[in-house]
């Protein structure tokens, strides 16, 4: 590792859940556009992209995610839906969105946001959306349309249901391969927050 470690904040997957997400991207992908398709074992739900975090931040950020994973209890979370950025019709981002659970992984989106702000993290612009990203249309061709039809058609498909009981800061390697994605540590959830209080 160099001086600073391309970092973000996430929730993993259990492998049951991406072996189902991967058969929708085979699906996505009969359409035949230009999209970088995430591998399954990449497959996660960000929380927070720090970018390149100078190493000897890297104990107080952790420490910030343990405040922030304190205030928060274990949840469920269904995955559920094909959805993209901007839009369906235009998409440059394809996610599975969220239904069961989602308010509270805003929440904890929330507080990590809260957390950081003082190490330097300004809060994002917009607000959080809940997305497992699958897929990212490198240059739009034809095929879009396709692609926009078949995602429309399973805007309501169920994935799986998760067990949110931690966050992960993730170091990120890029490589001509690809991410090569290394927990820097995982966080607990809070076991003695009572749901009343999220």
């Amino acid at each position: 590792m160099g001086e600073a470690t391309r970092t973000f904040v996430a929730v993993e997957i259990d492998q049951r859940t991406a072996a189902r997400a991967a058969a929708v991207i085979d699906r996505l992908r009969a359409a035949g556009a230009d999209v970088t398709w995430v591998a399954p074992r990449n497959l996660h739900l960000t929380l927070k992209f720090l970018g390149d975090v100078r190493n000897e931040l890297l104990p107080a950020v952790i420490e910030s995610l343990r405040g922030a994973a304190r205030r928060v209890p274990p949840f469920a979370l269904e995955i559920h839906g094909v959805g993209a950025f901007p839009q369906l019709d235009r998409p440059r981002t394809i996610w599975l969105g969220a239904r069961q659970g989602d308010e509270h992984m805003r929440l904890l989106a929330e507080a990590i946001e809260r957390s950081l702000e003082p190490l330097g993290f300004a809060p994002e612009a917009r607000g959080y959306t809940t997305h497992l990203t699958i897929g990212r249309v490198r240059r739009p061709t034809a095929a879009l349309r396709s692609l926009s039809e078949l995602m429309r058609r399973q805007s309501d498909q169920a994935v799986g249901e998760i067990a949110v009981e931690q966050v992960v800061a993730m170091a990120s390697t890029l490589t001509p391969r690809g991410p090569i994605y290394e927990p820097l540590a995982r966080v607990p959830l809070s076991e003695e927050v009572s749901g009343g209080s999220v």
